[in-house]
């Protein structure tokens, strides 16, 4: 799932390291891919013991590293698939991409596929689910690589007060340290082909390679940037498409981390809304206050961080995890859990979340998510340079501003000339893709819409009927979702 904080706090999280890639040596061949086992793709412990199941099996997709020159140095991607549990009636691939920018498609796709297999669901036996991990991302080439674990487990405590000018030089020098790390560390020429533009070249590759005439795909968060971007550049290549919690296709990084902050704020004002009518709610009974009692129980952390084993527990973890618990109320009794923790002296919970936000593993080191979010994020748009364009008090250049590559995208309305119908999904409460862009991508594509009224980020095939079925029944025959159809 898409893990994102408002823009500043983002940017200054952004930046991990990662181990070099090691996939199988199974490649594409003339006739398209040959698959294997999972094993050599795996990496970790947590992400083999996922991949060890019969039905799913992997392979390397080779596309070049720069579009622009097919002939020049390859990479290598990642692809898992689970095979149609229903051979016999089997339509073809549908290919997953789950947010980010940075998540493994690999895991995510392995997780969920189970699952849906298990329930005997409809997706998974007429179609071969297809996840891979982007450029930049899990088992695929290149490796990113910015801060390393220790670094970035500093800076995590590091506190610095932007309520005054040297906090502010402090974090402008931090962010462009940061830039700077990046392209020493990854290159130059791989952060500049790390964008959604590569992206989508590397998807029409994949839908050839599968044996595909025409896509089938399902984007979560920024997925639906993924699929939006295919779909300008390929709209005769789609057969059927489902984007779920859609990205801003206009907004710039500024203007989208702003809305998207104040999206996270109306998530947290009915977090405390639901708290405050339970027995027990650590910020207190009055929703309107709750954020100065959440903020009381942070202040402290920010120059005195809490002692949680060999750890500490920063204020900007407290943040990171308190973002991170709001992407669905199901996860709102674990929230609550954790700050009355903290309030008891107890920051093993809050840390917990943080480091699943970051990405960091058991052993000290991080996963790409956060730093392929921020490559990804500085090569799609342009850099914002001048101060008096950002909003908010006070105005910090980030890390884009700092980036050492050009910006490959702009924010546009996409054009869709000969796109077929595809469908739009989008949750009332979404706090880090907010409603009104699902409304927007949905008028842009000519799309149909299908609301669920919760607070919620993505929501097709979490198990509620009223949106699983109709969008699967999409899926399979085309016909597409009732207009106006509203889920809870």
């Amino acid at each position: 799932m898409d893990r994102r904080l408002p823009l500043i706090l983002l940017l200054a999280f952004a930046c991990v390291s990662c181990a070099t890639p090691e996939p199988g040596p199974v490649v594409t061949t003339a006739k398209g891919l040959v698959w294997g086992d999972c094993a050599p793709f795996a990496g970790d412990p947590e992400r083999k013991a996922a991949f060890d199941r019969r039905s799913l099996d992997c392979a390397a997709l080779e596309v070049p590293l720069e579009h622009a020159s097919p002939a020049g140095r390859k990479i290598r991607l990642g692809l898992l698939r689970q095979r149609a549990t229903d051979p016999a009636r089997r339509i073809g691939a549908l290919v997953f991409n789950f947010g980010g920018p940075g998540a493994s498609g690999m895991a995510s796709l392995a997780d969920l596929g189970g699952t849906l297999a298990q329930r005997g669901d409809e997706v998974a036996a007429r179609f071969d689910l297809i996840g891979f991990d982007p450029r930049g991302v899990g088992a695929s080439e290149p490796a990113l690589r910015c801060l390393t674990g220790p670094e970035q487990d500093a800076q995590r405590l590091e506190y610095v007060d932007l309520s005054t000018p040297d906090g502010v030089a402090r974090m402008e020098a931090r962010n462009k340290d940061l830039a700077d790390k990046c392209a020493e560390r990854t290159g130059r020429t791989e952060l500049a082909n790390l964008g959604t533009r590569d992206v989508v070249r590397d998807l029409d590759l994949l839908r050839a390679a599968l044996g595909e005439q025409k896509l089938n795909y399902v984007g979560f968060s920024y997925g639906t940037q993924i699929g939006t971007a295919y779909a300008e550049a390929y709209p005769g290549n789609v057969r059927a498409m489902v984007l779920d919690g859609a990205s801003s296709f206009e907004l710039d990084g500024v203007a989208s981390g702003s809305e998207q902050g104040e999206g996270f704020a109306a998530t947290f004002r009915s977090y405390a809304k639901d708290c405050a009518a339970r027995e027990r709610c650590p910020v207190g009974t009055s929703p309107a206050k709750a954020q100065d009692r959440l903020d009381a129980l942070t202040e402290p952390l920010r120059t005195r961080p809490l002692p949680v084993g060999d750890r500490k527990l920063s204020a900007d973890d407290v943040t990171g995890a308190v973002d991170h618990l709001l992407y669905s109320s199901a996860n709102w009794p674990r929230l609550t859990e954790a700050l009355d923790a903290l309030k008891a002296g107890d920051g093993t919970d809050l840390l917990a979340a943080a480091d699943e936000f970051l990405g960091r593993r058991p052993d000290g080191g991080y996963d790409a998510s956060q730093a392929a979010l921020t490559a990804v994020n500085c090569v799609d748009s342009p850099p914002t340079k001048d101060r008096s364009k950002l909003k908010g008090d006070p105005a910090v250049l980030d890390t884009c501003a700092f980036w050492a590559v050009p910006h490959t995208s702009t924010p546009h309305r996409p054009k869709v000339d000969g796109l077929p119908p595809v469908v739009v999904v989008s949750s009332t409460g979404d706090p880090a893709t907010p409603h009104a862009w699902g409304i927007k991508l949905a008028e842009a594509l000519r799309a149909r819409l299908l609301t669920f009224e919760a607070d919620q980020h993505t929501i097709y095939l979490q198990g509620n009927r009223c949106v699983d079925r109709p969008v699967t029944e999409y899926l399979v025959g085309g016909a597409l979702p009732p207009e106006g159809l509203t889920c809870r």
